[in-house]
């Protein structure tokens, strides 16, 4: 097209020495462009060479709505990052007492800034004299004639990344980071209509980096790089304008790359963005299953193949226990089709849908220190014998019992697609539970006295609020531990070394196979009916309190066992 331009300039003319001139000028344009261009052009063909995600051709300037900006976030137009600043360009603040209306984030308590562990805590506590503290709320600045950069002080305002800056609480916690943060985000990433344009960033006490766990659960939920606020707002050495992301690393595999914002690379200042504080805390958050099976489709294509090794039922007589209590019957999955034939192929079923086996897992910790389930092997020992006939379908289940250590997103999501049945003390490790597939089942157990930790209503908590969110199909189901025979001290109580109140929430547990029997009967009359679960939660026939011998009680939210 440009030649065809000159040539046309060239045959119109009726002045040689300008047609020359113009000649000469246009070509040296055309080459002075090429050369100031080509690093971007050499880095966008680059990266559609690691990335499945489109590469839009254009960005066009775009107001964010106000009915697009959640609760709990202020948009900031034209601002600057440097160092964990926010620098504000925007002339409406550079009125008199402006500074005074920036947003104001709500407290948020972390961790101890060193590792998220216990001898850690108590390194702050007596350092601090707070186990738990603040992190320093955002630092605003106007801009200055001093600025150290000229991408600061004369700065081009990119107009098709948005960063989102959340602040959040407990970024060491996994389960928190999960449920508090990764599902309010991935609710608003559903809701607001520019989210192909927003750039996730964390911001962490002292500038710290991002646990790898937040990585994994926040990549699938933007098409950028996710940063903390530190790596976000480093300043850009002089000559290096452009960095290609890192990204993830487990098992070897990496995820996709992807560019660190929309432009490909790195940028420092924002026609808009957006801060949010602690609206996702305890108080909040999103869907959690919807969450779950959003992360599981995104992790599934890269997840292993893994051996669980299951015991399983060694007959599939018939049981002559008095089972009248347990009517209804079925099998299978949930209401999807996909993944009912999923499970039906995986339960072996036979004798014309006579027979299932259920896929049990026992989650186990490598770290003796807290929350063991203290005779795991006895019960797998005693999966391999167990067998019960559900009355009304008479259909006959067996199981298949295995125990697992959940250590990454990918090896996690390889077994919770697998397991029919999720056995776990209470813990960060339920998150697995959500990547199950629909109509499964989680057995929550909840150690003796847990309610001096967590409050009378606290071992509720989980299964309520994940009930209780429309078109969950995770079936929450309880053991509370009511005898004072049946937990062992963690290590923490032994040494009393720990706040006293968390010594509750870390014994480990002796499980009784009745108590667990008894749910598992109660799983094979759901039968991965999430309408007739809904019924027995509704009922608050979804948990029991465990006394002496294994004797399991529905439960009565008036006996605390403590």
């Amino acid at each position: 097209m440009k030649a065809a331009m000159i040539t046309e300039l060239a045959s119109n003319s009726r002045r040689p020495f300008l047609n020359r001139l113009w000649l000469f000028s246009l070509l040296a344009l055309a080459i002075f462009v090429s050369a100031g261009f080509i690093n971007l052009f050499n880095y966008n063909s680059l990266y559609s060479t690691l990335t499945e995600i489109p590469i839009e051709k254009g960005c066009h300037s775009f107001n964010i709505d106000k009915s697009d900006i959640p609760s709990g976030c202020t948009l900031i137009n034209k601002v600057c990052v440097d160092q964990g600043t926010f620098i504000l360009h925007d002339p409406a603040h550079q009125e008199p007492h402006a500074i005074d209306k920036l947003p104001k984030v709500s407290p948020v308590y972390v961790y101890p800034h060193t590792l998220n562990n216990v001898d850690n805590a108590i390194k702050e506590l007596e350092l601090t004299g707070e186990y738990r503290r603040h992190m320093d709320p955002p630092r605003f600045r106007l801009k200055s004639a001093l600025e150290p950069t000229p991408y600061l002080s004369k700065p081009k305002f990119s107009t098709c990344t948005v960063p989102i800056i959340v602040y959040m609480q407990f970024f060491m916690n996994y389960w928190h980071s999960f449920a508090d943060t990764t599902s309010w985000i991935s609710d608003m990433m559903g809701r607001i209509k520019w989210a192909g344009y927003s750039k996730l960033i964390i911001a962490t006490p002292e500038q710290f980096a991002l646990p790898n766990h937040l990585y994994t659960l926040l990549e699938p939920l933007s098409n950028m790089t996710v940063e903390s606020l530190g790596e976000f707002s480093s300043r850009i050495p002089p000559g290096n304008p452009v960095i290609v992301g890192q990204g993830v690393k487990w098992l070897g595999q990496f995820t996709p790359e992807k560019p660190a914002t929309w432009e490909g690379m790195p940028q420092r200042c924002f026609e808009q963005l957006m801060v949010c504080g602690r609206k996702g805390g305890k108080k909040g958050g999103g869907h959690l299953w919807n969450t779950g099976q959003a992360l599981a489709r995104y992790y599934k294509p890269l997840a292993p193949k893994i051996d669980l090794n299951f015991t399983s039922s060694s007959s599939r007589g018939k049981n002559n226990n008095n089972n009248n209590s347990y009517n209804g019957g079925g099998g299978g999955g949930g209401r999807n089709e996909d993944d009912k034939q999923s499970r039906n192929n995986n339960n072996n079923d036979d004798d014309n849908n006579n027979s299932k086996s259920l896929k049990v897992v026992f989650h186990r910790r490598s770290l003796a220190a807290t929350r063991q389930l203290v005779n795991l092997h006895d019960l797998l020992d005693r999966c391999k014998t167990w067998s019960y006939t559900e009355p009304t379908s008479n259909i006959v289940y067996s199981l298949h019992c295995s125990e697992w250590e959940f250590t990454d997103i990918l090896s996690s999501v390889a077994v919770s697609q697998v397991a029919d049945v999720f056995v776990s003390l209470h813990g960060a490790s339920e998150v697995n539970a959500y990547m199950m597939k629909p109509g499964s089942s989680i057995i929550e157990v909840i150690p003796f006295a847990f309610s001096k930790y967590a409050g009378p209503r606290g071992q509720f908590a989980l299964g309520s609020r994940t009930v209780s969110q429309p078109g969950a199909e995770l079936h929450w189901w309880l053991l509370q531990i009511c005898d004072p025979a049946a937990f062992k001290p963690g290590n923490y109580e032994i040494e009393k070394v720990q706040p006293e109140h968390m010594w509750f929430r870390d014994r480990h547990a002796v499980l009784e196979w009745s108590a667990l029997e008894t749910v598992l009967r109660q799983i094979a009359y759901v039968g991965g009916d999430t309408t007739k679960y809904q019924e027995l939660f509704d009922e608050d026939k979804w948990w029991w309190q465990v006394f002496s011998g294994g004797e399991a009680k529905w439960g009565d939210r008036k006996v605390l066992c403590e």
